[in-house]
This record gives structure tokens, sequence and C-alpha cells, in this order.
């Protein structure tokens, strides 16, 4: 029972079981607030809202990326994330729509010193899997033409990294590559963990020219733990948790 006896802390605790247990047995999800995440952005190609980061011609030769540092360590061997991925232009470029690494820097730095991290990227006509610790080739599927938004499941399990690609929402139909696997897969051995997590990241590979446009929508770690901040409050809508402040 709540009470003014409590602490206001433990309150605020008690009242994020309660309704994180509402949110389970309604099958809703905490979805990340890309509005907390860091980043870089000289350019102002990142348009950047709770749950969507709709890039603007992001090119190949500049940085932007968005991050949060979830603490050493934190994805380990077993995870389900989700996310979406909405095409709007493309002349050649390339965004990384979901990466995990131990240092903070782009895709293509990652991949020069083959730093511990994986980046997966979307190139305009499908998806390029980069394991930046190891040489390429790395792993792509092309996508059927005429495909616009890509709903993505990426699961750990062990040393197993998988990536689904799906054409509806709901998560049911996979997409039949042109080439390619779908769903892709890496060997990630298991001792290995990371840090951050990057909801945008850039391919800065020093060509000038080559740019993307695209939609990132409801990153979903599934992680349905209260925050550090208990001041802050869920709000339900359609189905889906984010963190606000009281």
């Amino acid at each position: 029972m709540l009470s003014k006896a409590n602490p206001p802390h433990e309150r605020r605790a008690r009242c994020w079981t309660l309704i994180l247990l509402l949110c389970t047995a309604m099958g809703c999800s905490m979805l990340e607030d890309f509005t907390t995440y860091d980043g870089v952005d000289p350019h102002g190609r990142l348009a950047v809202l709770p749950n969507q980061i709709t890039v603007t011609e992001l090119a190949t030769d500049e940085d932007a990326w968005r991050y949060d540092d979830k603490d050493p360590g934190h994805f380990g061997t077993s995870f389900t994330h989700t996310v979406d991925y909405e095409t709007t232009g493309n002349n050649a470029g390339d965004v990384a729509v979901w990466s995990l690494g131990n240092t903070i820097n782009d895709v293509w730095g990652w991949d020069e010193v083959n730093a511990d991290a994986i980046g997966f990227m979307y190139d305009g006509l499908g998806f390029l899997l980069i394991d930046a610790s190891t040489e390429p080739p790395h792993v792509a599927t092309q996508l059927p033409f005429g495909h616009t938004r890509i709903y993505i499941t990426i699961v750990r399990s062990g040393s197993s990294l998988k990536f689904y690609l799906y054409e509806d929402a709901a998560r049911t139909t996979l997409y039949t590559p042109l080439a390619g696997d779908n769903p892709m897969e890496i060997t990630v051995d298991e001792s290995r963990t990371f840090r951050y997590i990057f909801a945008v990241n850039s391919y800065n590979a020093g060509v000038p020219g080559w740019w993307q446009s695209g939609v990132i929508r409801d990153l979903d770690l599934g992680e349905d733990e209260p925050p550090a901040d208990l001041d802050t409050v869920p709000i339900i809508l359609g189905g889906d948790m984010v963190k606000g402040a009281l």
C-alpha cells in the first residue's frame, strides 16, 4: 500500500513496478527516447523527436550520429531489438539505422581500425552488416525493388546475431531478397559485449556527393526497467510506453 509514510523515492519505485506490470499485461513496450541521446550533427542532417529521427541528405563525407551510453557490458549475449526504417531519398549514400560499439565513432571510422563494433547500414538497395572487428567481405542483402519501409528485428542468442527484415509492422512477412539472406546472420564471439547503442550513424568514407534521406522510428531494446531517474513517468501511446518528466 502506498502512503505518505513511504519516502518519495520508494513510492515512485513502487509506482513504476505497478505500471510495468500493467504494461506487460497490455503487451506494450518501452521505446527509446531519442531526445535523451547524445551525438554530433554539424550539418543539421538529423531532426530528432522522442521516437523518430528524420535523416535529410546525410552524405558519405560527414559525421552524424545519436547514441546512448548504457554502461560497459550492457548488451550481452541475449537480446531482441526492434526498429523500423523508411527510405525517402537516396543518391548512393549509406546510413546505419542501428549499431552497437564500445567506442564513439561512425561506422567507417570503426571499420578502418577494426573496432569492437557492429554497424547495420542501409544503402538504398538493401542492407550491409559490418562487423568492424573483422576484415571484409561483410554480409549484404539486396531487397526487392520498390520497397520503402523496412521493419527490423535483431536477435542475439549466444554467438548468433540475426537481422530479420519484414514487410509489415506485425513482423509476419519476411522480405524475399533479390540477393543474400533474410535473416542476415553473423557469428559474434560470446565474450564480446557492447556499451553504446547508436540509433543512427554515418558512414564517412570521405566521398562527397553521395547521400541518403530516411526516417528511423520506434527503437525498442526490450528493456522494461524503471529509469535511473525515477522523477519520470511512463506515457502509454498506442500500446507503446515512452518516458516523460514529472
